[in-house]
């Protein structure tokens, strides 16, 4: 079933469609807080930007496909959000078709309990003049793993294109995991690209000077891993999402710092 948006600043759901077209020059929002369709395609034409928010947090095992084609000027804002037991499969393949197009993708994770996230995301820079971008936080309690495979090809005849791959993650216990591979894929040398990834635990330094200056521990751990998360949260646009999702982050930090999993 396709879906086709061509009024700005309309918020819509997708579990029932499988297509879904933003029209030329429309501002459009979708949300997904359920199972996504196993197959969703995406279509951005001339100067259309769409923000899509996809929540998983009810620990169902799923696997959806997510394919975005972007046309000129065209933007894509992706927050990809998975929380608590979280065990869905995601594969994003995207395409920059025309110049001037861009795509930025937010992840964030704080998954618990027998979480298994997994994520491929393939980037296909195929114009010049342009952008992806790509910046992840994630926190790993109890036996949850997570693991993201994110590729960039910036193809032959994409000159001054620019694309950035940043991941950064927590493990809360040693039998949490998570396994990171950024990859780029270069075929044109006049372009801008860097990535990087890091997997480290909680600053045992700062716990130890917040608590100096009063805090407790449990407040000095929460302090620093909602920190950590709210480099993605701060991104979001819209103060209804960004609070809903901002109070489901703190009850599953609370979650894990009550639950003695620190």
């Amino acid at each position: 079933m396709t879906l086709l948006i061509n009024k700005n600043s309309q918020v819509y759901e997708c579990d029932k469609h499988n297509h879904v077209v933003v029209d030329k020059n429309i501002d459009a929002k979708i949300y997904v807080e359920s199972v996504l369709s196993s197959q969703l395609h995406i279509e951005l034409l001339s100067n259309a930007t769409l923000s899509l928010y996809i929540l998983s947090a009810k620990g169902l095992d799923y696997t959806s496909n997510i394919s975005i084609q972007l046309a000129d000027c065209a933007q894509a804002i992706i927050f990809d959000i998975g929380l608590l037991k979280d065990q869905g499969k995601k594969s994003f393949s995207i395409e920059l078709l025309k110049p001037k197009s861009s795509v930025t993708y937010f992840g964030l994770d704080h998954l618990t309990g027998l979480a298994d996230k997994k994520t491929d995301i393939f980037i296909h820079h195929k114009a010049e003049h342009t952008y992806s971008n790509q910046s992840c936080r994630g926190i790993y309690a109890e036996n949850a793993k997570a693991s993201v495979l994110s590729k960039v090809i910036i193809h032959k005849n994409c000159a001054k294109s620019q694309a950035s791959q940043l991941y950064k993650s927590i493990l809360v216990n040693p039998q949490a995991k998570n396994i990171i591979k950024p990859e780029l894929e270069i075929y044109n040398h006049d372009i801008k690209a860097s990535h990087g990834a890091s997997i480290g635990q909680l600053d045992e330094n700062a716990i130890f000077y917040l608590c100096s200056r009063g805090l407790t521990q449990k407040q000095a751990k929460n302090m620093l891993l909602s920190g950590f998360l709210s480099n993605i949260t701060d991104q979001i646009k819209e103060e209804e999402i960004k609070t809903r999702y901002g109070r489901l982050i703190e009850n599953t930090l609370k979650q894990t710092i009550d639950g003695d999993f620190l």
